[in-house]
């Protein structure tokens, strides 16, 4: 189990401060020259496992001698707070047109600005895979060699609390592979977005 905690401070020389003309139907920014700083944080935590599956074939003679599958499933919690609230005073409002509230990011012009992170209360989930053969090689002095299927096959996805909709994240695959005694590395990948399958009698489809 691993728990970690990151903190982020940032200075600026001014801050930006924006209003409304509604006479020529524009928004003025306007810098306020002085000091000021910004501060973020986030912390996480994860705990993993190692699963071993072996099969050891009885057949000396048979051209598969073994297999060995490792899983390695992890779930972790990760929080973000709410930096963009009004209660932690990096973002300001001004009246806009129509009169409603706008609200912007008083150092989305410094030097060295940030995109304030929004809140974030999420589970992420991950299952990684190894996979690998032993065969029958008259050629290897030990009469078998070992042939790696996947070095690495992931699977990940996340559930943030938080979302308006859409809590559920992508379920992101990748993996790395290799032919020709380790000559040739392949590495591949792809995705399933859950909330893009659909389906329906005797018809089937998603991206």
């Amino acid at each position: 189990m691993s728990f970690a905690s990151t903190y982020n401070e940032s200075w600026s020389d001014h801050r930006l401060i924006k209003s409304y003309n509604p006479l020529n139907n524009r928004v003025i920014d306007e810098k306020i020259k002085g000091f000021n700083a910004y501060r973020t944080f986030n912390i996480s935590a994860n705990i993993s496992t190692n699963i071993y599956g072996t099969f050891l074939n009885s057949n000396k003679d048979a051209k598969i001698q073994g297999i060995r599958h490792v899983l390695s499933p992890m779930i972790g919690y990760s929080f973000n707070p709410n930096f963009q609230s009004e209660d932690w005073g990096y973002y300001n409002k001004y009246i806009g047109a129509n009169q409603q509230e706008v609200w912007y990011n008083q150092f989305e012009q410094a030097l060295f600005g940030i995109s304030i992170p929004q809140l974030s209360n999420s589970i992420n989930f991950s299952l990684l895979n190894n996979l690998e053969v032993k065969v029958k090689d008259e050629n290897d002095p030990k009469g078998v060699k070992k042939i790696k299927i996947f070095e690495t096959l992931n699977f990940s996805t996340s559930y943030n609390f938080t979302a308006e909709e859409f809590k559920l994240s992508p379920i992101m695959m990748t993996g790395t592979t290799s032919l020709l005694n380790r000559k040739v590395n392949i590495q591949f990948g792809g995705q399933l977005n859950p909330y893009q399958i659909h389906f329906e009698p005797g018809k089937t489809s998603g991206t």
